[in-house]
């Protein structure tokens, strides 16, 4: 496999991971609102005798929520990158990356894509390599500093 083809993959493979770690940060979120909403509660009472306590874990709390959100807004932009280049893309070439290296069905992609596109299973690699070199290009000279070189292989 051509280099350039290791390096388009590559990006690609990283919009599972990203999204994977999207559905965390939403969920530490969660978490991290509720720990908020119960220190509020316990805040608000007077017997509560450990208020020192309370606010730290409060501003512990409240500095987390902020570093997620940061985190959130990082891959929502990596995400939106990655999918700015598959717009690009001709919609035939587009849906062969998508069931290859996003919808997480690589094994049956080449089988799913005959079926659904009526096309022969040769095609469908060879259309997923051009549509890999479309990547790389449409990456530019940012393919580099996006992608560490370590799709050696």
């Amino acid at each position: 496999m051509k280099k350039s083809h290791r390096i388009a993959e590559a990006y690609l493979k990283q919009y599972v991971t990203l999204s994977e770690q999207l559905h965390i940060i939403d969920e530490q979120m969660f978490s991290s609102s509720r720990l908020l909403l119960l220190l509020d509660q316990e805040n608000g009472r007077e017997d509560s005798g450990e208020n020192e306590t309370l606010t730290a874990l409060h501003r512990r709390a409240g500095f987390r929520q902020k570093e997620l959100k940061v985190s959130r807004v990082a891959i929502e932009g990596k995400l939106a990158a990655i999918q700015g280049v598959l717009d690009r893309l001709p919609s035939v070439e587009r849906r062969i990356l998508m069931r290859f290296y996003i919808e997480g069905t690589f094994r049956m992609a080449a089988s799913d894509l005959m079926d659904e596109l009526g096309y022969e299973k040769s095609q469908i690699y060879r259309l997923r390599a051009r549509a890999l070199e479309h990547v790389f290009h449409l990456l530019g000279d940012s393919a580099a500093v996006l992608i560490p070189d370590n799709t050696a292989g």
